[in-house]
């Protein structure tokens, strides 16, 4: 155990404490995690409302015979 841990150094050592000078970090803006995330959801969103108008939700074909018949449709009142 010859390394000592340097916090109880500078604790035990009275004339270090007071030359120790102390910065607080300020807190950086962070304009990239606020652009990733407006920026991804609104991706999604209009990936997704483009897939929603372009997709298939008809169906068409060339050659379709549709056969009908025809019902009447009436009131079972006598009028």
């Amino acid at each position: 155990m010859a390394d000592a841990d340097p916090v109880t150094d500078l604790r035990t050592t009275g004339a270090a404490a007071g030359a120790i000078d102390v910065q607080v970090a300020k807190p950086r803006r962070r304009w990239g995690r606020l652009a990733l995330m407006f920026s991804v959801p609104l991706l999604i969103v209009l990936v997704g409302a483009y897939l929603w108008i372009t997709s298939g939700r008809t169906v068409s074909t060339d050659n379709a015979y549709v056969s009908q018949d025809k019902v009447a449709v009436s009131a079972d009142v006598a009028g």
